[in-house]
């Protein structure tokens, strides 16, 4: 489904040593087409908080404001303590703060990347 985040066993690890009270992190096995198990050394990141931390003022939202087109986040919301989350209002991304960035980046990894945004 949309919204799930696969990470490789390497990748939860170093998360979870950052993160570990802000994730769950959920075994997934990979199978082929055909049934054949091709992977089992991957988890499902399940964010455990979800944060009221929207930035109204700076997030664009549709027209209709049914979506939101270009996220933004009051910093000071956020605890200190949290470094995964999705926000309330919009909980299709998952946020990491630069601590949790800066352990997955250390790892090896395919098809990682981070996208800036805006904060007030």
């Amino acid at each position: 489904p949309a919204g799930w985040i696969v990470i490789s066993n390497r990748l939860a690890s170093a998360l979870q040593d950052v993160a570990g009270s802000d994730i769950e992190l959920l075994p997934i096995n990979i199978f082929g087409s055909d049934g054949t198990l091709l992977k089992s050394d991957f988890r499902v990141v399940n964010v455990l908080h979800a944060i009221e931390a929207i930035s109204e003022r700076k997030t664009v939202r549709s027209r209709d404001k049914s979506s939101v087109l270009k996220l933004a986040v009051t910093e000071r919301k956020v605890p200190p303590n949290v470094h995964v989350f999705r926000v309330k209002e919009w909980r299709w991304p998952i946020l990491v703060d630069d601590v949790a960035k800066s352990a997955l980046s250390k790892a090896s990894h395919d098809g990682l990347i981070f996208l800036e945004i805006e904060h007030e």
